[in-house]
């Protein structure tokens, strides 16, 4: 599938399939809005501006109100485009919850976090989050018990340990130093 004068050309232009024909303008594709929107957040919180980042990937995320193309059958294709879809979305949520870490929301995301790393059990990045906003709730033994599970998920189930970083932060959870700073530590 390809839009432009011929096979191949890399031309803007409709994209022509089976007799469909579909004409998308500048800024009518939600998910080049939501690119945009979630780079321009990522730029915010390099910048040190938190709360403009927070507004951005807020938004960027009300772009998505379900499954990308869930009621399209998927080829191959297609559903190597809703996997990229799905992780971008992924990384969003991401950025929120650094962004909510960041600007000292870590009890109204406990919630949310819980959600996250029950859904994404192997994710050490969500699991490091809620390690990090469980002990800056006072709840040390919680955090401790999150990292726990996780070792014994990675060690029973891959003969994996959980990464140098997340090891760093159970030591920081040990000796009560985490930081928002740890999540540097985290993978990915």
């Amino acid at each position: 599938m390809h839009g432009g004068d011929g096979p191949g050309s890399g031309e803007e232009g409709p994209l022509v399939t089976h007799g469909y024909l579909l004409r998308v303008g500048p800024g009518e594709c939600d998910a080049e809005e939501f690119a945009l929107l979630t780079g321009r957040a990522r730029a915010a919180l390099a910048d040190g501006d938190p709360p403009g980042a927070a507004a951005l990937v807020e938004r960027a995320l009300l772009l998505c109100d379900g499954p990308p193309f869930a009621d399209v059958p998927q080829g191959p294709a297609l559903h190597g485009h809703v996997l990229r879809l799905e992780e971008l979305h992924l990384q969003a949520e991401e950025l929120r919850v650094a962004v909510g870490l960041r600007l000292g929301r870590h009890r109204e995301l406990l919630g949310e976090l819980k959600e996250l790393a029950c859904a994404h059990p192997l994710h050490e990045w969500f699991q490091g989050t809620l390690i990090i906003a469980l002990q800056r709730c006072g709840r040390r033994s919680e955090a401790l018990d999150v990292y726990q599970r996780l070792r014994v998920m990675l060690r029973n189930g891959l003969g994996l340990d959980p990464s140098p970083g997340l090891q760093h932060l159970r030591q920081q959870v040990l000796t009560d130093q985490v930081s928002t700073a740890d999540l540097e530590l985290l993978p990915g």
